[in-house]
């Protein structure tokens, strides 16, 4: 059996998110501002983004309301796989359909919760503590991201 060679990977830290995980080589780290509340890493053939959700949820609700969103961020009808683990809490992965994903470059989705609440700087613009983290990423390297996620110390509300 050949030998796989390792893949490098740049490891991205989001002091705002409070998480840390690798991406794809040759990927570039992407902050749109102080006041901001997503950031995230894109490169050649894919994309990583970061935001949060607030508001006092399940984690079905939580997961339920960003699959299903209005928008239809992750497809007409994704798939929401509950109860998996991420990055040692439990949450939840939305997938679009295969022909949706690859004919319309739509994303896949990671949520777990904060514990305790995260509280973006400034307080000013950002007045409560968030619950929820949302990680979109682009379908093929949604494992990569899941697999190398971890919490940092972070603000807490």
């Amino acid at each position: 059996m050949p030998s796989r060679k390792p893949i490098a990977t740049v490891h991205i830290v989001s002091i705002k998110f409070g998480v840390e995980f690798d991406v794809p080589a040759g990927w570039q780290y992407e902050n749109p501002g102080a006041g901001g509340v997503s950031e995230g890493a894109a490169g050649p053939g894919g994309y990583v983004n970061l935001t949060a959700l607030g508001g006092p949820r399940s984690l079905a609700e939580a997961c339920d309301a960003e699959a299903h969103h209005r928008m239809m961020p992750y497809g007409p009808q994704p798939r929401v796989e509950m109860m998996v683990k991420v990055a040692g809490h439990f949450g939840c992965r939305i997938t679009p359909t295969v022909a949706d994903a690859i004919k319309e470059h739509i994303p896949a989705g990671l949520i777990t919760y904060y514990d305790p609440p995260l509280l973006i700087e400034p307080r000013e613009i950002h007045q409560r503590p968030y619950d929820w983290l949302v990680i979109s990423v682009d379908p093929p390297h949604l494992q990569q991201v899941e697999r190398t996620l971890r919490f940092r110390p972070y603000t807490h509300g």
